[in-house]
């Protein structure tokens, strides 16, 4: 496999993607903040993260989004066995299954009944690969998108580049394979990576907020979870994998963020400060080396594993100030 990489893949699902057992910018920053045995867990997705796919789709890749995505019926659900009827008539027409062989329970009500047929046909439904979005989470997404293309520099970005692009590479100094799936290739130096909120107003600094002081500081909600989630390791993994395949310097990387809630505003953030970037690049290294004595050692530690003395530790702790 190594005569092909670096390589550049577009087009690749997703459930391949995440298939691929690379070192991740997600598995890594797990690696670092919690322990190998955590970057190896597969959760399954929240409605959150489900509305999050839906719209990623609904921006990068509209006609795929149109194939894959359902619209819900109002009424359509468990709520009584006339919703059943309607939710069952709605998968009919969208798996075109209108005849299927499904197990009855014992003595079935005849509310089981209409369960067993929903169940057989949301069955077909999945594997035909469709996925079911709700009325008002296609509405709430569809306000996102035109604030973020009633936008000049919104409307400007996905008017060209490349959507959801993958890049495998090898990182020489740990021989660590290494993956990254990048939102929007706007042009072979500028990465576009797309990101919701539930806002982008300001809010008092959490320091301040429980009373300690030396905080006086004003922040955005959106740079609160740039912190909380590690963006600028993701940030600078994604730049240096990219800089593997393309042979050149590390790209420009821009955040796109849009928030779910009304009004629905979007802001677009470039991270440029230095220390920020020098700790992004420290820890997706150091969770590279961790990463490569797993899957060299074939050994996943939980945390508090001390690799000097092969044994894990017992560590003291005290309550925070605020406490």
């Amino acid at each position: 496999m190594n005569n092909f990489l670096p390589c550049r893949i577009d087009d690749l699902p997703e459930d391949v993607y995440h298939a691929m057992p690379c070192a991740s910018s997600h598995a890594l920053m797990n690696c670092y903040y919690k322990s190998p045995k955590h970057a190896l867990i597969k959760k399954e997705p929240t409605e959150s993260m489900k509305f999050g796919s839906y719209f990623h789709a609904l921006i990068l890749t509209p006609d795929i989004c149109a194939e894959t995505w359902s619209i819900l019926p109002e009424n359509a659900n468990k709520a009584s066995n006339k919703n059943r009827e309607i939710l069952i008539e709605w998968l009919i027409d969208q798996t075109d299954a209108p005849f299927i062989e499904y197990e009855l329970p014992n003595n079935p009500t005849p509310s089981k009944k209409l369960d067993a047929k929903i169940n057989a046909l949301m069955n077909i439904f999945e594997s035909q690969g469709r996925i079911i979005i709700n009325q008002d989470d296609f509405y709430r997404a569809q306000r996102m998108r035109n604030s973020l293309m009633s936008k000049g520099i919104g409307e400007q970005i996905f008017a060209k580049g490349s959507p959801e692009v993958t890049v495998l590479a090898i990182d020489a100094e740990t021989e660590t394979l290494c993956k990254i799936r990048i939102d929007w290739l706007y042009s072979e130096d500028f990465i576009i990576d797309l990101k919701t909120t539930i806002s982008l107003s300001a809010s008092i600094d959490f320091e301040e907020e429980a009373g300690l002081p030396g905080a006086n500081k004003i922040i955005g909600s959106w740079e609160r979870d740039a912190a909380k989630y590690h963006y600028h390791i993701q940030r600078e993994f994604y730049r240096y994998v990219w800089s593997l395949y393309s042979g050149k310097e590390l790209p420009n990387f821009m955040h796109v963020i849009v928030e779910t809630q009304e009004p629905y505003d979007c802001a677009f953030r470039v991270i440029d400060d230095a220390s920020t970037i020098r700790s992004g690049q420290d820890k997706f290294r150091a969770a590279l080396d961790i990463w490569s004595k797993c899957e060299k050692s074939g050994h996943w530690p939980g945390v508090d594993w001390d690799w000097n003395t092969g044994s894990y530790e017992i560590k003291s702790i005290s309550l925070p100030k605020w406490a």
